[in-house]
């Protein structure tokens, strides 16, 4: 949507991340600029990380504001933090005043607009576009590989492979993205007699004693005092289904599922695991004629493939080659490249076949390159046995899934240009989703979007740290490194680094010294709360003449949390940032501890003492 400022803003001689980076700071300016405009600047980020302010503060008065608000969130997720926020107004203020439509002196500063001298002068029409609505999907087509030599990496090694004549290969079907639910999201009326209709139909295919079963089940729904048993019920918003164990909540649930798929209906249901889903789908497939399919992420299949063999073994079937399942259809680990690879090369292991990441040898006898930049899409990708359960997503109208499977899987780049998650496609198709185990995947959703997690612990529970340190060795380890050429993940790769050196340090203390276990006391403590407690007790309330102390100490502490290592703009605390890095790098504990006492010692003026 904002393409146009972009375009006129590199004409303008700026960068596109530059660009990028002013356009995301102005779209923020002018959400603070029209829905709270007597605060200073940079306070904006509240309005936009999340938090409830602008609702407490009485700011969203119409549904306009509140539609602006959703919309600023999504768009500048990257400026949530108050630190990153005011990062990026000192780099937009860096950049050309003749570019930019804003004047930020300082954070402390209030709105200050300035002339766009005939650049991206419609810009403020373009920014209140994007804020009145839904942010469009963005995305570009894949690009798939044509005839002709392309390479990839595997590992270390470079794999080179002449691809034959693919034109005559038809590409993949996309989702329709914009398609709403068959029943435009009304209640769905279910009449109990209609189910055991459909249990029937189901037995006569493949008897499991649907109908039966179905008789068995009691249903009783809420009345004004008390629970009542009903022939007929309606599906209305969340509905919650409780029920002993072999009360016959599965039975509904697969009886409803088919029912609804029969009438046209879409239905998403989550499962617990990957094996229940492939068991679920091949029962949905046999009663209503191939409706149903699974999502699964592509990254597990090969674990999955060798847990439904130990599980086949396991029932006395020890031939690995006579296991048979349908869900080894949806399962598939190989890869078409192997066919055209050398005698040299070694057969591509699973997490090494380059679905999207071929690179095509440049034709042109001037290219700077031998071999492109931009990776391209295997053109085999439309009937890879890898993306079997991905190409029948796409007419399905039964969707089964795992928690993780739905929220980490995203729709496959070459078949929708969209960058867009499962989840996020069901909520906008389906009209009912039925999700077994409620709690359990409450459970696990609260794991994956950790509304509270332990940065560390003990070995009896789970910590945030350890788990990306074990992701980032594991990661780097099957790419051999060769991600750490990418910025970002150099970035991040440093940063986890720096807070495993930290976290050990203060382990290291915490371990070797009980009176400083028994001060910090909580189980848990930060930064601004351990200065809080310094700074108490340094200068209690109770004290006379400590005001101004408490103030100038409370202040430069402040400044060095905001910027501990002096390479963000702002103030900047040489002392304390020198030490600080002594202390994480040093191999000379005891000199480096003398140096931090005296500093200390002089610091929080206890000379004296």
């Amino acid at each position: 949507m904002l393409a146009p400022v972009l375009d006129a803003l590199n004409e303008a001689g700026l960068r596109s991340d530059q660009a990028a980076l002013l356009c995301d700071v102005e779209l923020g300016l002018r959400l603070h600029e029209r829905l709270n405009p007597a605060e200073a600047v940079g306070a904006a980020w509240v309005l936009f990380c999340g938090i409830p302010y602008a609702r407490g503060r009485g700011l969203v008065t119409r549904d306009e504001a509140a539609i602006v608000l959703h919309s600023a969130r999504f768009s500048l997720w990257t400026l949530r933090r108050r630190t990153t926020w005011h990062d990026a107004l000192a780099t937009y203020q860096a950049l050309d005043k003749r570019v930019r439509a804003f004047d930020v002196l300082s954070p402390d500063t209030r709105i200050v607009r300035l002339p766009t001298e005939g650049i991206a002068d419609d810009r403020f029409t373009q920014y209140d576009q994007l804020l009145a609505a839904a942010p469009p999907f963005k995305g570009s087509p894949a690009t798939f590989a044509r005839q002709g030599w392309h390479q990839f990496q595997a590992g270390r090694a470079t794999i080179r492979v002449d691809l034959p004549d693919t034109a005559h290969l038809a590409r993949p079907a996309g989702h329709d993205i914009h398609l709403l639910p068959p029943g435009n999201g009304d209640p769905i009326p279910v009449n109990w007699d209609e189910l055991i209709d459909t249990a029937k139909d189901m037995d006569a295919i493949e008897p499991h004693d649907w109908a039966r079963r179905m008789r068995s089940v009691r249903l009783r729904t809420r009345g004004k005092s008390t629970f009542r048993e009903k022939r007929e019920f309606t599906v209305a918003g969340i509905q919650h289904l409780l029920g002993i164990v072999g009360a016959g909540k599965s039975t509904l649930r697969d009886v409803l599922t088919v029912h609804l798929a029969r009438q046209g209906g879409r239905i998403t249901v989550v499962v617990g695991d990957v094996a229940e889903t492939l068991e679920l789908v091949r029962l949905y497939n046999l009663y209503t004629g191939g409706k149903a399919a699974p999502i699964l992420g592509a990254s597990g299949k090969e674990r999955h493939a060798q847990r439904m063999h130990r599980r086949l073994a396991g029932r006395g079937e020890a031939n690995v080659l006579a296991h048979k399942d349908p869900g080894f259809s949806y399962l598939g680990t190989s890869c078409v490249l192997n066919t055209l690879l050398s005698d040299q090369d070694d057969v591509l292991a699973f997490n090494q076949a380059p679905c999207t990441r071929l690179h095509r040898r440049t034709v042109r006898p001037d290219a700077r390159r031998k071999w492109s930049t931009v990776p391209v899409t295997c053109p085999y990708w439309v009937g890879c046995p890898r993306y079997r359960g991905a190409h029948e997503l796409v007419q399905a109208t039964i969707w089964v899934s795992t928690p993780a499977g739905l929220v980490d899987a995203a729709i496959p780049h070459p078949q929708n240009a969209e960058k867009i998650r499962y989840l996020e496609a069901a909520c906008r198709r389906s009209d009912l989703v039925i999700i077994d185990e409620a709690d359990r995947v409450q459970m696990q959703l609260d794991r994956m979007f950790a509304p509270a997690v332990t940065l560390v612990g003990g070995s009896d529970s789970r910590s945030l740290l350890d788990d990306l340190v074990g992701h980032k060795t594991r990661e780097l380890f099957e790419g051999a490194r060769t991600q750490l050429s990418d910025h970002d993940v150099e970035v991040w790769t440093a940063a986890v680094n720096t807070i495993t050196t930290t976290t050990d340090r203060l382990y290291a203390m915490l371990v070797a010294d009980r009176d400083l276990r028994e001060w910090v006391r909580t189980g848990y403590f930060s930064a601004w709360t351990l200065q809080l407690r310094l700074i108490e007790e340094r200068y209690p309330d109770d004290a006379t003449d400590v005001e101004e102390p408490r103030r100038d100490l409370t202040d430069l502490l402040d400044e060095f949390r905001d910027n501990p290592f002096g390479d963000r703009a702002g103030k900047v605390t040489p002392e304390l940032t020198a030490l600080v890095n002594e202390v994480l790098t040093t191999g000379r504990q005891p000199a480096t501890r003398r140096k931090l006492t005296d500093f200390l010692v002089e610091l929080f003026d206890l000379s004296r003492f």
